[in-house]
C-alpha cells in the first residue's frame, strides 16, 4: 500500500508476529534490552543514536522496560523511498530483531530455540524479486558466452572444465547462473582481471606451476608468484615479469 506525505510516497510494510509453539500462541512474551558483554551496552536497536536523533523517534526504548509480544501482533512500518520512518513500530521491530528467541523469518525458525518469528511479506517479496532479477541477468550473460568462455568461467570457480564434455560444461555454467547469480555477475563485472586468474588456475591444473606444501605459496621453479591465484596473476601480468609469463603462456598454448 502506498500514500503521499508532502508529495513523498509512503509505502507500508506489515510485519506479522507468530508464535511457534502452542504455548506462545496463547501466552505473551516480554521483550527487553539485551546486555552485550562485549560493548558493555544494553542493546535496544537505538543504542548508537545521538540525543538529537532520539528526539525524532516515535518511541524511545527503555532498556529496563518490558514490551509485550503476542501471537498475531502486527507492526506497520512506513518507508519514504528506501528510508524507514522512525515510528513506534520501527522502534519495536528493531528491539524484536535483537531477541534470541525471535526468528527474523519463518525459514529461520529453529525448533527449541525460537518461540516466535516475524514475517515481513513486502521485504521477503523484495528479496525474492532481486534474486529473480539477478538470476535472469546472469542467465542472459551466460547465454551470450561461447564454449571457451564457459570453460574459463568454470576454471575461475574452481572446476577443471578440461575434464568435462561440452554439454556438461554448458550445463554447469547455467547451474551457476541459477544457484550463484550474484557471483556470476561479479565475475563479469571484473572480467579482464578474472581472466588473468583463470590463466593461473589453468597452469596450476596442468602442473606448470606448483603450490608449496608448507606455505601454500604458488611457485614457478624457485620463483614465488604469490600467496594465492590473485597475487600470482598480478605478478605474472606485471610487465617486468614477462620473462616468466611468456614461457608459461607458451606451455599452456602447446598443451591444448
Amino acid at each position: 500500500m502506498a500514500k503521499k506525505e508532502n508529495n513523498v510516497e509512503l509505502t507500508e510494510e506489515r510485519v506479522k508476529i507468530y508464535g511457534v509453539s502452542l504455548k506462545h500462541k496463547e501466552k505473551p512474551f516480554y521483550a527487553t534490552g539485551i546486555n552485550d558483554p562485549k560493548s558493555k551496552k544494553m542493546l535496544t536497536g537505538q543504542e548508537d543514536l545521538s540525543p538529537e536523533e532520539l528526539k525524532n523517534q516515535g518511541l524511545i526504548i527503555d532498556p529496563n522496560a518490558h514490551y509485550m509480544i503476542r501471537h498475531n501482533d502486527e507492526l506497520v512500518l512506513l518507508k519514504k523511498g528506501d528510508v524507514y520512518v522512525r515510528n513506534e513500530a520501527y522502534a519495536l521491530y528493531n528491539l524484536y530483531k535483537l531477541q534470541p528467541n525471535i526468528a527474523h523469518s519463518r525459514n529461520e525458525v529453529i525448533q527449541g530455540v525460537h518461540d516466535f518469528y516475524m514475517q515481513n511479506l513486502e521485504a521477503e517479496a523484495e528479496v525474492k524479486i532481486s534474486a529473480s532479477k539477478a538470476k535472469a541477468k546472469a542467465g542472459g550473460k551466460v547465454a551470450d558466452m561461447n564454449l571457451t568462455d564457459m570453460i574459463n568461467m568454470l576454471y575461475f570457480f574452481g572446476e577443471n572444465a578440461a575434464m568435462l564434455s561440452n554439454r556438461v560444461a554448458e550445463q554447469r555454467v547455467y547451474e551457476l547462473a541459477e544457484t550463484a547469480p550474484t557471483k556470476v555477475l561479479k565475475y563479469f563485472d571484473d572480467l579482464d582481471e578474472n581472466q588473468k586468474v583463470v590463466f593461473v588456475k589453468k597452469i596450476l591444473s596442468k602442473g606448470f606451476i606448483s603450490k608449496a606444501e608448507a606455505s601454500g605459496y604458488l611457485m614457478y621453479n624457485k620463483v614465488v608468484l604469490g600467496a594465492n591465484e590473485f597475487e600470482a596473476a598480478a605478478f605474472l601480468y606485471d610487465n617486468k615479469n614477462e620473462s616468466i609469463y611468456i614461457p608459461l603462456k607458451d606451455m599452456l598454448d602447446k598443451s591444448k
